[in-house]
């Protein structure tokens, strides 16, 4: 896990960038599409936290 995390922490920071960017063009009218637009803001999060990890780690190893 270590490894794919230090390996892919770019493509992790580019999964965030674009799901923060989706969450934040999502139409949100109604109840369901904020919630959507809400699980979109949690992946990037999670992407974000991911690629962090990954360059804390690759950091250590050097």
């Amino acid at each position: 896990m270590k490894r794919f995390l230090i390996k892919n922490s770019n493509l992790f920071l580019m999964l965030g960038g674009a799901c923060m960017l989706v969450g934040a063009l999502y139409p949100d009218e109604t109840i369901a599409d904020n919630y959507i637009a809400a699980a979109f803001y949690i992946l990037a999060s999670l992407a974000f936290m991911s690629s962090a990890l990954g360059q804390i780690f690759n950091s250590r190893q050097k």
